[in-house]
């Protein structure tokens, strides 16, 4: 099946430009305001592991995520993620545990939440795509991109001290009334015109199709990316996301992809249903990693309508954690992006594997 034929866009240069001098002339102001009152930081950690527990009953639950909230720049988008660096970067002291650009600080949300992702990142991304986030919420609303996981050896309680959880993205779902009409050998994804396939009713009985890369050859009974030492406390599930997780978001046109590092999913869990309500991916997004994912996202480095070299100071201004340690008892610099991401869940069913969309915006763009 052939791919949609993609129409380029040019950005406007006046555009980039006028958005990138107004959020860099901001690392020369405060960012807070010296008259409020100090109040007491609690940070907002990740749930703890309980105490060892047991329970007959060993069952399994599979579950996606989707209507990302983030893409509705809702501004509560930014008080739902967790503390990830141990630190209270708010007034009065502005506690961070590594050195940022220009010693700068970059205040945390309430109970010392980063995301620096949705407070910043995200509102220059869709200043420069307007589009995107419509375009992104219509993909994972298709089936494609949503996180997938799959809870394994849960008793079933409020409780479990550890569980195993695998995470992988799907490509594409359909309706469980339709999952056996699917063709194994089928091409192509949603993001072209002429895919045959209804899109999933997220009613918890669709079949999704997996990340082909995501597993090792033996399918999915080999997945990739595992944490088999995840736990569940009070009802929330806690898993670690193995480092270099590749969460990709998509529109015919360009794809944006976060290369997670000492990331987390964390779901909060309905007993009674045994089904997921609410889930967030929280963790880092490397500066080497955020700089290579440009272009796929149609911030091409040899164009003349955008000045890479501001948008790499833009990232540099915006680091707020880092993920390689200082020498000795010096303070690191910072090196990531923090990132909260939070989504709906879905109980869902696993069809298959797939082939992902393969999308780079700047190919044949020219400059």
């Amino acid at each position: 099946m052939s791919a949609t034929p993609r129409r380029k866009k040019t950005i406007g240069a006046s555009k980039v430009i006028a958005w990138l001098l107004l959020a860099l002339s901001c690392a020369s102001c405060k960012v807070y305001d010296p008259e409020l009152v100090a109040q007491a930081c609690q940070l907002k950690s990740i749930p703890s592991r309980p105490a060892p527990t047991g329970g007959d009953s060993k069952s399994d639950l599979v579950f996606v995520l989707a209507n990302l909230e983030w893409l509705n720049q809702d501004g509560a988008a930014t008080t739902r993620s967790y503390d990830l660096d141990g630190s209270c970067t708010r007034a009065p002291n502005f506690d961070n545990a590594c050195v940022t650009q220009d010693n700068l600080p970059i205040e945390d949300g309430e109970q010392g939440q980063d995301n620096v992702f949705a407070k910043r990142v995200t509102p220059f991304i869709f200043s420069v795509f307007p589009e995107a986030a419509t375009n992104f919420q219509v993909a994972l609303e298709q089936g494609v991109g949503a996180v997938w996981a799959k809870v394994h050896n849960w008793n079933g309680e409020v409780n479990d001290s550890e569980v195993q959880v695998d995470i992988a993205q799907t490509v594409f779902g359909v309706p469980g009334d339709l999952s056996s009409e699917v063709d194994p050998g089928q091409l192509g994804t949603p993001l072209d015109a002429d895919w045959p396939y209804a899109p999933p009713i997220w009613n918890g009985d669709d079949h999704f199709w997996l990340r082909a890369s995501d597993f090792f050859s033996g399918g999915l009974a080999k997945p990739r990316f595992v944490d088999d030492d995840a736990y569940i406390s009070e009802g929330t599930l806690v898993a670690r996301i193995p480092d270099q997780f590749v969460l990709s978001f998509y529109d015919s046109e360009r794809k944006l992809s976060v290369i997670l590092v000492n990331a987390y999913l964390i779901a909060e869990i309905s007993i009674p249903e045994q089904s997921i309500l609410e889930a967030s991916i929280v963790g880092s997004w490397r500066r080497s990693d955020a700089l290579t994912a440009l272009p796929d996202f149609g911030l091409c480095p040899d164009s003349v309508q955008v000045d890479f070299s501001a948008l790499q100071r833009f990232i540099d201004s915006n680091l707020d954690l880092y993920t390689t340690g200082g020498v000795g008892s010096s303070v690191p610099s910072c090196d990531a992006l923090s990132i909260g991401l939070h989504f709906s869940a879905y109980r869902a069913n696993t069809g298959g594997l797939h082939i992902a969309p393969d999308i780079n915006a700047c190919v044949g763009q020219g400059t």
